[in-house]
């Protein structure tokens, strides 16, 4: 590799000449990387070269230190790369000292060679000697199989090669270009060079180099703007291990600088190949390189994907449908949106799709910005119509957020109005979002497989066949901002867009008639099968009765002597519970006492409350408050409580400091009773007990319980066990997903159990074989508060009442629980 500056002398032992170099480049070969042969995974050694010079080669052997006098061969050992370059003077005219040279690297299975034109430099540019010489050798040794123009962009501009000439090459090479492809050099610096693209347009591929060691820095924005100019051209990437730009040797973090955004590059697919360059002696860069080869060798490297790429733009909106958002152009090429009003499906969830083209296979960039601490952003691929699609997205809640962790999600909308979380990620080396801090993501989809790399590290790997093609769209939580947003991939045939197909409206209101903010909802049947709800709004405590199984309600005021026995917290009224010896009962029960009450007549009237002591409750913390209560089968209740350890600090922006501590009580005469408080991490005192929240749990056909418990800190909820009726708890241990805000766990007479948490979204998991294993999630709504509770109404028919978003109405959805997973119950479903 010469000089490429157009100012500059070609370097080199040979006179000023254009070159032809011989390049078997990963993916324009006849063996196709892209097509996926059967001789297994490429890997990245497999698109690794040295640039040899014959030359140059003194008697040996060599070492790191004296690199430059190796041959061809002995720097590829050096190196620990297999495929050679035969640079240098180039083919020579005689046969029989080219079939020495051949015979020489006859251990590499790949060969480059460089070949100058037939009168030694140009101009003319005239290559008929030495190409037909080079179609002989091609005809016994296989491994020659592209040709590439040497410093294409500088020194042969300035001698006087023009775009016909290098159009003659391809003429001349063996096939018509058929069986050996043209390739050119193209520096960086000369991507603005007048006239360039005339001469790009010609080839089959370019090989890519940086000539100055400070402009190192840029080349992942160089590689961009060649794939956007030069749309369907493979690119290959050269290295220098010495600063000819700058005059010096090489300064090994900018080597490594290189070598790591052309490892991301050649693994994504984005690029071919690698060259690494000297003729210059420098023992510790060319140790740094073995080094990094022996590190990052038998990393696997995609296959890439074809097209040219498209910017996407909102324009006018014409070319788009929008549901439930606000899209505009940021400037400088950004898109940024926000929610319009809730929409008919997922609660405040916004999508754009766009309409023009739909694709199979696909590469795609945007920025991950999310400037609210409940947010989510996406990308939308394979969509079908506005319903059903694939989502790679980003979910983020207040919790997440405050606790510094990344997420990334592969989700199916699949019609129902629901999104099928078909895998949920913990993003490590990628910064939390805080308010405005932006990412760059890069999106692969090829066949099944989906993946994710964000800031240049992996994001997501996941696998999903439900579509096989379609188009891309945006999706986007509260607001969100995309930025630049660039996709290209193989293009499909795909039926005209039907914008007019809207989202699924699963939810209703249940309790129109109540304004402000509602909240604490909790659900129980009566002996006689009418469906009860308290809840609150404000300072005022309600109670509902549904005769219908939750689709009309009756809403009252709560019995005085309920709200007697009502704890301080303005969300939450007394828990009704339907025993099951048949007795309906409320219960309110805490540090310093609380309150029991009966009903006889089915919810219409209660027994004055009585009183419940506390004694022996731990003075740290000073108030444990408890709820979600569960019944065993021997008729033992079991409460789940917290309460703030002394340690605890504030205000709520800082919770990541705040140490909460988890317990359970246990009644064993209908809740008249409780036990003193035992901790949920196990018994020992020197357990931590110090990221527990709300908790809940059920039994299991066993007999023993599973409870899960809201962290502050862990990225997952934790998982604790009792074996004795809840009079114990082992250590906890992280779970198996991520979880805030749980409502409390039903168990349907089927055996399936359920629990809603509130992130991602508001996502429900099922369990069928009493917690072994459970499935990935389904996301329902999008409800940043998603506190609610769950009550089975039908056989596999469950009521869930949950609060929304944005401080208004609670919510309610009948879900019917699915051999498949879970689904929106139908009318029918839920019976009378």
């Amino acid at each position: 590799m010469r000089s490429p500056s157009s100012r500059e002398p070609s370097r080199g032992s040979g006179p000023l000449r254009m070159a032809v170099l011989v390049l078997a480049a990963a993916g324009l070969h006849g063996r196709g990387f892209a097509e996926g042969e059967a001789r297994g995974p490429l890997r990245v050694r497999d698109c690794l070269w040295v640039w040899g010079n014959p030359e140059m080669a003194a008697p040996g052997p060599h070492s790191h230190g004296t690199f430059a006098g190796a041959g061809p061969a002995e720097r590829a050992r050096l190196l620990g790369v297999p495929n050679v370059v035969l640079a240098g003077r180039g083919l020579p005219a005689d046969e029989v000292e080219a079939r020495r040279i051949l015979g020489d690297a006859a251990g590499a299975p790949r060969l480059v060679w460089e070949v100058a034109p037939d009168g030694g430099e140009g101009p003319p540019f005239a290559y008929e000697k030495k190409l037909a010489l080079l179609e002989r050798l091609r005809r016994e040794d296989r491994r020659i199989e592209g040709v590439l123009l040497d410093d294409l962009s500088t020194v042969a501009i300035d001698v006087g090669l023009l775009p016909q000439h290098v159009r003659r090459v391809r003429e001349l090479l063996p096939g018509g270009g058929a069986e050996v492809k043209l390739w050119g050099v193209l520096y960086t610096m000369s991507l603005g060079r007048e006239r360039i693209d005339d001469y790009v347009r010609e080839l089959d591929g370019i090989q890519l180099w940086v000539w100055h060691a400070k402009d190192f820095p840029r080349l992942e924005e160089d590689v961009e703007r060649c794939e956007e100019r030069f749309p369907g051209k493979p690119l290959v990437l050269g290295i220098y291990l010495h600063d000819y730009g700058g005059g010096r040797r090489m300064p090994l973090d900018l080597l490594a600088r290189q070598c790591g955004t052309a490892l991301e590059l050649l693994r994504a697919g984005r690029v071919e190949g690698i060259v690494f360059l000297t003729i210059t002696d420098d023992a510790d860069a060319v140790r740094w390189t073995a080094d990094w080869v022996l590190r990052t060798g038998d990393l696997e490297v995609e296959p890439p994907v074809r097209g040219a790429w498209r910017r996407l733009a909102i324009g006018d909106g014409s070319e788009w449908t929008s549901v439930a958002g606000e899209w505009k152009d940021a400037g400088q090429g950004e898109i940024a949106g926000s929610r319009r009003g809730d929409g008919a499906g997922l609660q405040g969830y916004s999508f754009a799709f766009h309409e023009p083209a739909a694709y199979s296979d696909l590469e795609a960039e945007l920025t991950v910005s999310m400037p609210t601490n409940h947010a989510d952003l996406g990308l939308v691929v394979r969509a079908q119509d506005p319903t059903r699609f694939c989502l790679i997205h980003f979910p983020q809640g207040g919790q997440s957020y405050r606790a510094q962790h990344f997420w990334a999600a592969l989700s199916v909308a699949d019609g129902s109005g629901y999104l099928r979380l078909v895998k949920l990620a913990h993003v490590q080396r990628v910064a939390s979002n805080p308010f405005g801090l932006r990412h760059r993501a890069r999106v692969r989809v090829a066949g099944d497989r989906f993946q994710v790399w964000l800031n240049g590290h992996p994001a997501l790997d996941a696998r999903d066949g439900t579509y096989a093609s379609g188009r891309v769209g945006l999706a986007g939580f509260h607001r969100f901002e995309h930025g630049r947003v660039r996709v290209r991939g193989r293009e499909a045939p795909a039926p005209a867009w039907r914008e007019d197909i809207e989202p699924a409206k699963n939810w209703s209101v249940p309790f129109p008639e109540v304004s402000g903010q509602q909240g604490g909802a909790g659900l129980t049947l009566t002996p006689r099968g009418d469906v009860l709800c308290t809840f609150s709004s404000g300072e005022r405590r309600y109670l509902a009765r549904s005769r219908d199984k939750g689709r009309t309600w009756e809403t009252k005021d709560l019995p005085a002597s309920l709200s007697s026995i009502t704890p301080s917290d303005r969300y939450y009224a007394a828990s009704i519970h339907l025993l099951r010896d048949g007795r309906l009962v409320a219960i309110a029960v805490g540090t310093g006492g609380g309150g029991w009450s009966e009903s006889a007549d089915d919810g219409e009237t209660w027994s004055p409350p009585a009183p419940i002591s506390t004694a022996g409750w731990p003075a740290n913390p000073e108030q444990i408050s408890t709820g979600w209560q569960l019944e065993l089968r021997d008729g033992a209740l079991v409460r789940f409580g917290l309460g703030r350890d002394a340690t605890s600090t504030e205000p709520v922006t800082r919770w990541g400091a705040v140490h909460v501590r988890a317990f359970s009580i246990r009644s064993t005469d209908g809740g008249r009773t409780w036990s003193a408080p035992v901790s949920l991490d196990g018994d020992r005192e020197d357990m931590g007990n110090l990221d527990l929240t709300e908790a809940t749990g059920f039994e299991t056909g066993d007999g023993r319980i599973l409870c899960l418990v809201r962290p502050i800190y862990s990225p997952w909820m934790w998982e604790t066990w009792s074996h004795d009726g809840g009079r114990s708890w082992t250590p906890c241990v992280r779970g198996p997903f991520p979880g805030y805000a749980p409502s409390a766990f039903l168990k349907t007479r089927s055996g399936t159990a359920l629990i809603a948490t509130r992130f991602p979204g508001l996502t429900i998991h099922a369990t069928r074989d009493d917690g072994r294993t459970w499935d990935e999630g389904t996301y329902i709504d999008t409800s940043i508060w998603a506190m609610g509770s769950m009550l089975e109404v039908a056989p596999d028919v469950v009521l869930f009442v949950y609060m929304d978003s944005w401080g208004g109405p609670l919510r309610a959805q009948h879900i019917r629980v699915a051999p498949g997973g879970l689904e929106p119950a139908k009318a029918g479903d839920v019976g009378r």
